[in-house]
């Protein structure tokens, strides 16, 4: 349904022609647009690429590790980055190696904790200007205790800036908000392994953090389909009438008339209004009956029953 044909409609219902305010008009299909897009909200598919870098190290540091008499060591081979938090004060190097046993330094780095918090530290792994290619390690040490986690070396890069670098943590997230300029809310559940092509178990294989983050394992890669709720798109007295489309499906559009022409006439002849709305009500109603015997979408679990 075009905006003009939408607007005829409504003209009709009062038996008119045309409508004596067309501001209101708009004001009207727009809050109408929200109202009926809430009987069936309108979904779109974010495809999320999920291919977290190479961390070459095998040690696992998602939970803090205690650097204290000792220097704490980490150890890869043709490592072109790094990243790593610490809560503490001390000194962390950067360094390579030809033979694994002896080892020189590339880059100090200064660890200064703040209000008890883990800081972010991360770079390049340089030699000269061009990544070492032989073992390369990190080493914290200093006179006091502190604590690190999340530490990577990894094997490959995303850019040539230290920028590029990702954080490094058990589950990566991403924001759809800030990936999409409609999202609204997640479907539930909100996202299906594409690659594989069998259900994803929210809580188990993933996570969603707030109203708009999705949490991925760093040990997981593929191509995700995340389902969302999508922000319908509100018409103006900019569009072209006769060729602006109302961002609704077909049988919902349908029964915009009747709701828009309640709005429009609830001051002036609330009768006609009350009787519009009515209509409507039925509609709809009919609508959510019709999607609730539909046959239900069978999600499977990750063991495949």
């Amino acid at each position: 349904m075009t905006i003009k044909e939408l607007y005829e409609s409504v003209a009709q219902l009062g038996f008119e022609t045309e409508l004596e305010d067309n501001s209101r008009f708009y004001f009207a299909v727009n809050r109408a647009i929200l109202q009926v897009n809430r009987i069936r909200p309108a979904t779109s598919i974010y495809k999320l690429n999920h291919f977290p870098l190479e961390n070459r190290l095998t040690d696992n540091t998602f939970e803090p590790v205690i650097k204290d008499d000792e220097a704490l060591v980490f150890v890869a081979e043709s490592a072109k980055s790094y990243y790593f938090e610490c809560n503490g004060d001390g000194l962390a190097t950067i360094e390579k190696s030809a033979d694994g046993e002896t080892w020189e330094i590339i880059k100090s780095i200064d660890l200064v904790s703040a209000n008890g918090r883990f800081i972010a530290y991360k770079g390049l792994i340089l030699d000269g200007e061009s990544p070492y290619l032989g073992a390369v390690r990190i080493k914290f040490s200093g006179d006091y205790v502190y604590y690190v986690q999340n530490v990577a070396l990894y094997g490959g890069l995303l850019g040539a800036g230290a920028d590029k670098v990702p954080a490094y943590s058990k589950y990566i997230a991403y924001d759809l908000a800030s990936l999409t300029d409609d999202f609204l809310s997640f479907v539930c559940p909100p996202i299906v392994d594409a690659t594989r092509g069998r259900g994803f178990v929210l809580n188990d294989d993933y996570f969603v953090e707030g109203a708009n983050k999705i949490l991925i394992p760093a040990s997981t890669v593929g191509i995700f389909d995340v389902c969302y709720n999508r922000r319908v798109r509100e018409v103006s007295a900019e569009d072209d009438m006769e060729t602006t489309a109302i961002d609704l499906e077909s049988d919902l559009s349908a029964i915009l008339p009747n709701l828009v022409a309640s709005y429009i006439w609830v001051d002036d002849e609330p009768a006609k209004a009350e009787y519009y709305l009515t209509l409507y009500r039925e509609q709809a109603a009919e609508i959510r009956a019709t999607r609730e015997h539909l046959t239900p979408v069978v999600y499977r679990n990750k063991t495949g029953w």
